[in-house]
Order: structure tokens, then sequence, then C-alpha cells
């Protein structure tokens, strides 16, 4: 404080020897310092400012994905079904052929497709909708169709029991029947990759197939998770409960029929899940393994590939 003595008892010097009109320093130096405490604010402000915003419009994009889920089963009296030998269209083109749409924002629940009369999926491409504007990557790695939202296929490495288990057939009404839609999560964000074949938590390595217990080493590191919304697998699509939110490292079997794919995002504290109600909202990274795998379940598990 001995500085601001100082200039205290300058500025009093200078008014007694000096007498003029206009600003003094005292109020020189009292406006300066209301404009600093303003400015700090402003800038402590932003960051949490650009992170509410990214939040909206990530919710907003599970909110679009709930709503096409929801027509899809109207029109066809089921969810999209995932091949057990993953040969066919991933959940998010089929629910967009069905539908008629080219994207989720445009989607009319007013004017469903008739069950009969699908029309083919649009061309793989960006599509702003899929996007969690969180996650940076997705837009600046050079993906044709990057995708930051999947599929939950259950609890094991094998997705054997949740909404879009490869070879289940289920309608919103068996799941609400079974666990109830309110309790079940249908997708959830994860990161993409970073489009180099290097160790990070938004990549995955190719390793044999023991994953019961863990990925295990391996140096097969790929980084083109969720790299394109049209194919289906655990490359891009498809995801399960097998991690904890934000847990790494994420693992594909050589064979793709098992996986340790889990939930990832760039917010903050956790990431943000579609329950199969039609609700967007936060889970925490902290959250329980035990509570975590059960909210990833449907009633019993298909037979594992």
């Amino acid at each position: 404080m001995r500085w601001f003595t100082f200039l205290l008892e300058v500025s009093r010097v200078i008014s007694l020897r000096a007498p003029r009109p206009g600003v003094t320093i005292i109020e020189l130096i009292v406006a300066l310092g209301v404009v600093l405490i303003v400015l700090l604010g402003v800038l402590a402000w932003l960051p949490a400012a650009r992170e509410q915003g990214r939040r909206t419009s990530c919710l907003r994009n599970l909110q679009q994905i709930g709503v096409g889920l929801a027509l899809f089963d109207t029109v066809t009296g089921r969810l999209p079904r995932v091949p057990n030998d993953r040969a066919g269209t991933a959940p998010l083109p089929a629910i967009l052929a069905q539908l008629g749409l080219t994207e989720f924002a445009a989607i009319d629940a007013s004017a469903p497709r008739s069950a009969q009369t699908p029309i083919p999926p649009p061309a793989p491409r960006m599509m702003l909708d899929l996007i969690c504007p969180a996650d940076t990557a997705a837009s600046t790695r050079g993906f044709v169709a990057p995708v930051s939202y999947r599929a939950n296929t259950g609890e094991t490495v094998h997705g054997g029991d949740g909404p879009f288990a490869p070879g289940r057939t289920l309608s919103l009404a068996q799941v609400n029947s079974a666990d109830g839609t309110e309790f079940t999560i249908g997708f959830a964000e994860r990161l993409v990759g970073t489009n180099s074949p290097t160790p990070d938590p938004a990549n995955y390595t190719l390793v044999a197939d023991q994953l019961a217990s863990g990925c295990g080493p391996s140096n097969d590191w790929h980084g083109d998770a969720g790299s394109d919304w049209s194919a289906l697998g655990w490359v891009s699509t498809l995801y399960n409960h097998a991690l904890r939110p934000n847990q790494s490292p994420s693992c594909i079997a050589a064979d793709g029929h098992s996986a340790r794919i889990g939930s990832s995002s760039a917010h903050p504290d956790g990431v943000h899940v579609l329950w199969l109600d039609g609700r967007a909202g936060p889970i925490r990274s902290s959250i329980d393994q035990a509570v975590w795998q059960s909210l990833a379940t449907v009633g019993s598990p298909a037979p594992t590939p």
C-alpha cells in the first residue's frame, strides 16, 4: 500500500500548489480502479458464458435426436435396429431416412413419413446438429461427417442389454414397461478423435479380443473416433457403459464385436445424455459405476454375438 499512500501525498501537494479546475489524480485513480474491476469481471464472465452457450446448443442437439427417435418409433413401431453383424444403417441416418429429413433442425413433428416410404439418408457430410460445439476438434480435424453423439448399446463390452444393442428390436413402449424411459439413456456425447494415431483420451486402440478386465497394452492407436455419423460400429456411432464418463483409454477388439468405448466430452464437469423419455441433461464424471451401468440397460440382454 506504500505506492498508494505516496500517490495520495503527491496528489495532495499538487492540489495545494496548483489548484485548477478539472479531474484530480485521486479521481483518476478511482476511475481507473472502477474500470479495472469491471474489466476483470467481464473477463471472468466470458468463459462461463461461452460454456453455457455450448451446453445449450449441445442439449438442443440431443433433444432434436430425441424428437427424431420418438417420431421414428411412432412411424415404425420400434427404435432403429442395430444388426448383429453391424452390416446396415446406423441409428442416426436411419432416423433421417425414415423421416425424410436432411437436418435435425428441420424436424416437423406434425408430418412423420409413412413406414412404407422411407427415403435414402443424406450423404455423409458435416451436419452441425450432430456436433457439440464444446468439442472444437469435431469441426477442425478434417473429418467429412463428424458426430458427437452415440447410441447406447448397454453396460458391457459386448453391449447386449441396451436400447441399441446389436441384435435387439425394441420399441419405446417396451423400454418403458421394462425399466422406464426416464431411467434409460439412449444417446450420449463422445469426443471425436484427433485424426492422428497417437495415445489420447479422444482416440481408441485396437486390441485382441480380451476386454473383460481392460484394454491391455497396445500401440495400435487410431484417431478417427466419431469421424462418420453414417458408419455403423464402435468407431463412430455406438458406445457402452463399460467405462464411466470421461474414463480412458478406449479400445475396440480386432474382430469388431466388443469394445470399451465410453462417453466423453469437452465440458468441464461431465457429459450430456439423452434419456429415452426425450429429456437431455448432464451426468457427472464421478457417477458411481454401478449406477452408470444400470442406466444403460433394458430388461434382459440379447445373446452375446
